[in-house]
């Protein structure tokens, strides 16, 4: 069962793909961010995601908690639209771009001769992180967590490594041996520290004990490597 519904996602996404490709980043931008505001109910953490935007803002009623949700559906589906177009984001002022508000900072970090450890968040179009920083010309290193739909997991890999950032470390044993291989080569990494753990360090988070990664830190210490917050 969980094969066919993988398989069915695959044709659905090659659809839109297909169709987003014709009608250019603007556009397609805008219908994934529709995409994202419909269907959005159909996602099986929408209970965990209102639960939780409960706990961060408990002074909010529950219509301004579903109005932050469907925002964030609509973060999801515009991500969606742009990601067939994501080469096309370039450091320069034509649309789409990437801005970097400090210059004189990366050119620091460029002459840097130590590991940098640049870490974020899943932040409106996370993806551009790795891709902003490859196009100044640092030789990153990506981590990545592999996609559960194993039709899917190829097309994004494509898309990743060509238009976003060729080095991908994979998460896992294999992919930590040649994170620590690239840190003692003195090359920079990419890596996001908000997702879901279940083990790690517990620290205050809205007043919950929430898991947090802890890995940025640790290397930083053992490595002598910068951490960077993008």
């Amino acid at each position: 069962m969980k094969k066919l519904r993988y398989f069915a996602e695959f044709i659905i996404v090659i659809f839109c793909f297909s169709l987003f490709k014709i009608i250019g980043v603007k556009y397609s931008s805008i219908i994934g961010g529709y995409i994202g505001k419909y269907l959005g109910f159909l996602f099986r953490e929408k209970k965990i995601a209102f639960k939780n935007l409960k706990i961060a803002f408990p002074e909010k009623n529950d219509l301004e908690i579903k109005s932050i949700l469907e925002n964030t559906y609509i973060n999801i589906g515009k991500i969606f639209g742009e990601y067939v177009h994501i080469k096309k984001f370039t450091i320069n002022n034509i649309k789409p771009s990437i801005t970097f508000n400090d210059f004189q900072k990366i050119e620091k970090l460029k002459n840097l001769k130590k590991p940098i450890l640049f870490f974020s968040g899943h932040f409106s179009n996370f993806e551009l992180m790795a891709k902003g920083i490859y196009d100044l010309g640092f030789n990153i290193y990506a981590i990545y967590r592999p996609l559960n739909n194993f039709f899917l997991d190829p097309i994004m890999m494509y898309i990743r490594r060509n238009y976003i950032c060729p080095n991908q470390i994979k998460k896992g044993g294999e992919g930590t041996r040649e994170l620590l291989k690239q840190i003692k080569n003195n090359n920079p990494i990419a890596i996001m520290v908000d997702q879901r753990l279940s083990s790690g360090i517990k620290v205050p988070f809205f007043s919950q004990e929430a898991f947090t990664t802890d890995t940025p830190a640790q290397l930083a210490v053992k490595f002598d490597a910068k951490l960077v917050p993008v």
